[in-house]
């Protein structure tokens, strides 16, 4: 069957809950309850936002999961499925099996066609951590999930990273293009190139403009406690020029990368797609985060 997904339901871009956010802390019901307390009305969806069927469990997949019940609570609540995370590559445990991570890849899009959501977002990491692209290598791993994802009507959005082969445009570009396929485009985290220690905008944005189909917004800069920057939002390493360095999570409009011309060009391109805020702290922090950072999105355009 074909998807009947949601991700051109307007002309507008369009605000999405982050699941993985939200995750730790909260069940998929409570979690629900916050995206429509800011009348958001999209969730990114993640394995550990579903109830376990079974005590065995991974938290990166969906295998073992009560996937039914997550459907009636977002249906229940009216909260549509922009996107189904698969986040397999972070853990050696899965990338070792290239078949197992394919076929669990592979649920992934299954579920996402159930859920009628018309994108899943994926990671290369431990897959090609080198910078070297070796294409057969990635063939292996994402060939038959491609295939099905078309099948399916749904989109593969690879996320750029910093630590990966994916930590710069030009690479994104080659992988994208080698696939050549209209459900295998990118999710743009312009925050993870300048991580990377690349000009996230606009430099990459122009390079990848014409592949970018699902968009996750956060910023940060160089971690400087003598600035007054707190351990709760400090992220990974850095890479590239500023790889002797920690990033710092910040407010949309606060770090270093110019998040405003971003979604002012997102617009001028007329990208009618989702947009998901992204905090990576405690649920204290991100929930001060969102009352901050939504209203900042709808002044600047987001629906």
């Amino acid at each position: 069957m074909e998807s009947k997904n949601n991700h051109q339901v307007s002309g507008k871009i369009k605000l999405t809950m982050s699941g993985e956010a939200l995750s730790h802390e909260l069940s998929l019901e409570k979690a629900l309850e916050l995206t429509r307390s800011h009348d958001i009305h999209y969730f990114e969806l993640w394995a550990q936002n579903c109830e376990p069927v079974c005590g065995n469990v991974h938290p990166r997949l969906y295998l073992n999961r009560d996937i039914p019940k997550a459907k009636k609570q977002l249906a229940d609540v009216g909260v549509e499925v922009a996107c189904v995370a698969f986040g397999g590559a972070f853990h050696q445990e899965i990338v070792d099996d290239h078949a197992f991570y394919s076929r669990e890849l592979i649920r992934t899009i299954e579920i996402a066609a159930d859920l009628r959501a018309g994108f899943v977002n994926h990671y290369i990491n431990l897959i090609s951590p080198q910078f070297e692209i070796e294409f057969d290598v990635l063939d292996r791993y994402l060939l038959d999930a491609l295939r099905r994802a078309e099948q399916l009507g749904v989109v593969m959005v690879l996320e750029n990273e910093a630590h990966d082969i994916t930590h710069t445009p030009e690479k994104v570009l080659q992988i994208i293009n080698h696939f050549s396929s209209d459900h295998f485009r990118l999710n743009l985290d312009s925050t993870n190139f300048y991580q990377a220690g690349v000009e996230a905008f606009p430099h990459a944005y122009e390079v990848l403009k014409d592949v970018i189909r699902y968009v996750h917004i956060k910023n940060g800069c160089i971690f400087n406690p003598e600035a007054g920057h707190l351990d709760a939002w400090k992220g990974g390493k850095m890479s590239g020029h500023l790889s002797n360095h920690q990033i710092y999570y910040t407010l949309p409009d606060q770090g270093a990368v110019n998040i405003v011309g971003l979604i002012n060009k997102l617009r001028s391109d007329a990208y009618n797609g989702f947009l998901t805020l992204e905090p990576h702290s405690s649920l204290e922090n991100v929930i001060s985060y969102y009352d901050v950072a939504i209203p900042f999105m709808r002044e600047n355009g987001i629906y």
